[in-house]
């Protein structure tokens, strides 16, 4: 996948590093990463937290059986968690373990952890989970002191990698239906949340330790 991660990296190297909201603590290739994506790909994270809880109320009032009541409080535990802000972006580098959290229209699900990689290539860092029936793989890059904002794209065991279709070549697998950004939070030392684009009944977590 190294000519892959190449084509991407080489194809960002060309955007311009205007970004609509600019903050002091965001890196430079995040405005740059923010400009290689369609327009309002990083707004669309934009209130994900009331339109959560607003689903999961609705959702439990027609499913709200013991073991989906558990799956929304563990989801609510990791969105109402403190966060606090980033000390660096090479934090993040390293092996990690991931759990996935979902919740659609018929209840709330807590997955079993599999491993995961963040590493540097070049400007970005790569998010690699590359293990479970879901996958996924991105560039990342720190938006503000407490957030890192991901462009990457979802895909399936059974399928090859795949980044964001706009990072990929045309002969590669890209698939923008499948294309999935997020923001990560810092809840505590080596603890994270990733909170992926949303629609207004399906919403996407990972829960990121060592």
């Amino acid at each position: 996948m190294k000519w892959l991660m190449a084509v991407a990296l080489v194809a960002l190297a060309g955007f311009s590093a205007s970004v609509a909201a600019e903050d002091a603590d965001s890196s430079p290739y995040f405005k740059t990463l923010y400009k290689s994506l369609p327009e309002g790909s990083y707004e669309a994270l934009d209130g994900w937290e009331e339109a959560l809880r607003d689903h999961l109320k609705m959702m439990l009032e027609e499913h709200g059986d013991a073991e989906n009541r558990a799956g929304a409080e563990a989801i609510l535990e990791l969105a109402d968690a403190p966060r606090i802000d980033m000390e660096s972006d090479d934090e993040l580098i390293g092996n990690w373990r991931v759990r996935s959290l979902q919740t659609d229209a018929l209840g709330a699900y807590v997955y079993s952890w599999f491993p995961a990689r963040i590493y540097q290539e070049g400007q970005a860092l790569v998010f690699d989970k590359n293990s479970g029936s879901q996958r996924h793989r991105g560039l990342m890059a720190r938006a503000s002191a407490g957030t890192v904002f991901f462009a990457g794209a979802l895909y399936y065991g059974y399928q090859e990698p795949r980044l964001h279709s706009v990072h990929m070549a045309p002969e590669a697998n890209a698939d923008p239906e499948m294309d999935a950004t997020a923001l990560i939070y810092k809840l505590a030392p080596e603890r994270y949340l990733m909170v992926f684009d949303y629609a207004p009944s399906y919403f996407r977590f990972y829960e990121i330790a060592k």
